[in-house]
């Protein structure tokens, strides 16, 4: 995995260090996807005992940011006095809550994404009063992928059959899943979700949008609505919904078992890798490819080493980046030499007392051992508030060096490479040990990736069934290859 890389370190401290980078590429983990899986197993999550291991927990984390935070200046301010104010705080907590409360409120004082307390438990020990086991802090291992045939567990969190969207600042249906669909469902995109469980809609969200920038504000609003609509399979939930002319519609909806490929991360609940390729036809026959991904993971990799065999010798290809809320950075690598034929730089990851270069080398061998030259098309890739760190990383890179025209929506600038470490208390520190600087010089932490072509989607689109960010991919890739 480390080929691609070129290590900018003194000669005496690189063979120190390899074992360190080995564990720290494989685990480049993205917050909102280890979020949204956290929370999703909310709702039976085994309560703790109260103020369990506060001592213990609070400094295992102040310690490992001293020691790992890539920004020694602590985003300026002094890193030991936090200690001494907020230590004092965490032993006073009356449960494990108020302690992630503690510590959430001191990681905020940063500045940064992807830090965060993410509840958890130590993998077979108790949270009983009367427990003594401890766990010292220690690196999650990298991720497996569960058989496709493997079954969900009992009390994972499923959702209505439908996606959402944050669309002229209302939660709004987005698509609905195929299954319901093809049986002719009542609820139809574009319609306005206006009540969850006794939930009014227009005030939670006018509560969730605390950000200035625009695309964080859609974030934390979907987000916020995402965990409304959670819970165990089969369940159902009241929600009233605005038609197309705003009439309500009260319905009784049943959560359903997450649709994909099941991948396992860590300790975590059980992920679902999904994808969609297509071939599409346009002007003049010219057929151009179509790969839309959840996540960047294994599963999903592998479905697009199979997809670019199909796509190699169109003029275009669209990847669909829209709602991919990040996933494993490697992958972001192995992907993006299928796009270049030369060794390209997408950036550097800059570490406390090194970086890394993230070069890219062009893969001229298919996932059917056949010699093979790189994808060299036009390249297209739509983005959203949803697009999250490893995607804007790849998208941020591919625009820095020219190779893609991104379309759609800007995102929200949360791509900091991080890992997890395991608390005394069974919780999950979940932190930044790098920033990212794109080949241009410039940070995507707080800046996001800022389309070429600036295209927001409208509840009238979506009424109408129309993608116009997918229909400016297609016109500009059909455009510039008439050109040629």
């Amino acid at each position: 995995m480390l080929s691609g890389f070129r290590l900018l370190l003194p000669g005496n401290r690189f063979a120190g260090i390899m074992s360190e980078l080995l564990q720290f590429v494989r685990l480049l983990l993205l917050l909102p996807l280890l979020l949204l899986a956290a929370c999703s197993h909310k709702k039976s999550e085994i309560k703790p005992a109260p103020v369990y291991k506060a001592a213990e927990t609070f400094d295992a984390a102040w310690q490992i940011i001293n020691d790992t935070h890539f920004d020694t200046n602590f985003n300026g301010i002094d890193w030991n006095k936090v200690r001494q104010e907020f230590r004092p705080r965490a032993l006073a907590a009356n449960s494990t809550p108020e302690l992630r409360q503690v510590l959430e409120e001191m990681l905020q004082l940063l500045g940064h994404s992807h830090l965060s307390i993410i509840p958890g438990r130590p993998t077979g020990t108790s949270l009983s009063p009367d427990t003594n086991a401890t766990l010292p802090p220690a690196r999650e291992q990298s991720a497996t992928v569960e058989p496709e045939n493997s079954a969900p567990p009992a009390n994972e969190s499923g959702l209505p059959p439908f996606e959402i969207r944050i669309i002229e600042d209302q939660a709004m249906v987005s698509s609905i899943n195929r299954e319901l669909s093809e049986e002719g469902s009542p609820i139809k995109p574009g319609w306005v979700l206006k009540e969850i469980d006794g939930t009014e809609m227009e005030g939670y969200l006018e509560e969730l949008a605390e950000a200035d920038m625009a695309a964080m504000k859609i974030f934390q609003q979907w987000s916020g609505v995402m965990q409304l609509l959670k819970g165990p399979p089969g369940s159902e939930i009241n929600i009233t919904f605005l038609d197309d002319q705003d009439r309500p519609h009260p319905l009784r909806v049943k959560r359903v078992a997450p649709e994909g490929v099941p991948f396992k991360l860590g300790n975590f609940p059980t992920l679902y890798a999904r994808h969609e390729q297509k071939i599409l036809q346009v002007e003049e026959g010219r057929p151009l490819g179509y790969f839309w991904f959840n996540q960047w993971t294994m599963p999903n990799a592998n479905a697009f080493n199979e997809a670019i065999e199909e796509f190699r010798t169109l003029d275009g290809m669209i990847i669909d980046l829209r709602g991919n809320v990040g996933g494993i950075v490697g992958f972001v690598l192995g992907l993006s030499g299928h796009l270049l034929t030369n060794q390209t730089s997408l950036g550097t990851m800059k570490m406390r007392d090194n970086q890394m270069v993230f070069n890219i080398l062009p893969r001229k061998v298919s996932a059917r051992l056949q010699r093979v030259e790189p994808f060299s098309g036009q390249l297209a890739i739509l983005v959203d508030p949803i697009s999250l760190s490893a995607s804007e990383l790849f998208a941020g890179g591919m625009q820095a060096i020219g190779r893609a025209r991104i379309i759609g929506e800007p995102t929200t600038g949360q791509a900091l490479p991080a890992i997890f470490d395991r608390l005394p208390n069974g919780d999950l520190l979940y932190h930044a040990l790098a920033d990212y600087i794109l080949p241009n010089d410039q940070r995507l932490e707080s800046r996001g990736v800022t389309p070429d072509v600036i295209i927001k989607l409208t509840r009238n689109d979506l009424l109408k069934n129309k993608d116009p960010v997918l229909q400016a991919a297609v016109d500009w890739i059909a455009k510039e290859t008439r050109s040629k």
